[in-house]
């Protein structure tokens, strides 16, 4: 007899088999020696994951940070150049990163809003990923999402962002022939990412092993601290800091931990 599809009885591998198969695994690494965190304006970094980046780099990790635009158009004050606040948010962005521990921070200097994953931008994050060699790759989801414009975490370039740095692990970096001059006259090397990070605020239904849970209860202030370097963005600190809060006590309390982070896992072929 046939039986109906539900949450209880349908098997998630057979609707993400990459990010289920990576979940199920007991062998797949937290830890890593290298990491980079690729987003697409300044902020969104101590956002999303600044608490697993000050995590990361606690336990020894290398941590480097990509921005992919200047974020210059990111204000209400009608008397701010374009100019003027990519100047800014740069050097704020600078700031916060020193805050984390970053060992560096590379800008593609997109104008905001208008970054594109096209073969400027991929040969750009490809030339990184293989100069400074990242076992993972922390980032947005290049998957449309519109719950979460209602939270303020979903935007195009993030998108972009995202998918840059999904095709760029996989499979621009791996394979010598996408930019061979930065092989053959520029000296770098082949490299193969092993997983990438999705940020994520919620569990998909039909494949919850592939949320990834990150308990940042002790790293939670220098993630409140590193978010506040951004002052072009903070109107109100104090209302900035409970907010990262309550956002990470919500994903905490459904984690079995004071705050957290969530990503999307995914193993790269």
């Amino acid at each position: 007899m046939a039986v109906a599809a539900t949450a209880q009885n349908v098997n998630p591998c057979a609707f993400r088999p990459l990010t289920c198969r990576d979940q199920l695994n007991p062998n797949i690494t937290t830890e890593f020696k290298r990491a980079m965190v690729v987003i697409a304006h300044p902020d969104d970094a101590e956002s999303a994951a600044g608490g697993t980046m000050a995590k990361l780099v606690a336990a020894g990790t290398q941590v480097r940070l990509v921005v992919f635009t200047s974020g210059d158009k990111g204000t209400k004050n009608m008397t701010m150049s374009g100019p003027e606040l990519a100047a800014i948010r740069r050097q704020e962005q600078l700031n916060a990163a020193n805050v984390l521990g970053v060992t560096s921070v590379d800008f593609y200097h997109s104008p905001d809003g208008e970054l594109a994953n096209n073969d400027d931008s991929r040969k750009f994050l490809t030339r990184l990923v293989r100069k400074y060699q990242p076992e993972v790759i922390l980032t947005w989801n290049p998957n449309e999402n519109f719950a979460l414009y209602t939270h303020g975490f979903q935007h195009t370039d993030h998108r972009a962002a995202g998918a840059i740095s999904v095709q760029t692990a996989y499979p621009t970096a791996r394979d010598w022939l996408f930019y061979p001059e930065q092989i053959l006259e520029e000296g770098l090397e082949v490299w193969k990412v092993t997983q990438v990070w999705l940020f994520s605020w919620e569990i998909d239904p039909l494949d919850q092993a592939s949320t990834m849970k990150i308990d940042i209860t002790p790293f939670v202030d220098l993630k409140i601290k590193a978010l506040l370097q951004h002052k072009s963005q903070v109107s109100d600190p104090n209302e900035a800091a409970q907010s990262v809060r309550d956002v990470a006590a919500a994903l905490g309390g459904a984690s079995g931990v004071q705050y957290a982070e969530w990503f999307v896992r995914v193993r790269m072929l």
